[in-house]
């Protein structure tokens, strides 16, 4: 299981900007990413991208987040 911390780290380390909160809400949404991954990546897929813009700040960290567990949420392994 990936924590608020690990998770900022990344993206820390990779350059970005994006950051989770660790007195925010954020908490909930890094347990969903834990164990809802795959339908949260299925709800959001085709809305962002070429012709569509930017993605929302839920769907960059859902992608960031597939990037550093490989895809996989810890229900998934």
């Amino acid at each position: 299981m990936h924590s608020v911390r690990d998770f900022n780290a990344y993206l820390e380390q990779s350059g970005d900007r994006l950051t989770l909160d660790p007195a925010s809400a954020d908490l909930l949404l890094m347990a969903l990413l834990e164990t809802k991954l795959a339908e949260m990546d299925a709800a959001l897929e085709g809305r962002a991208g070429r012709g569509r813009g930017r993605g929302t700040r839920l769907h960059q960290i859902v992608r960031r987040y597939q990037k550093m567990t490989g895809g996989q949420s810890a229900a998934e392994t």
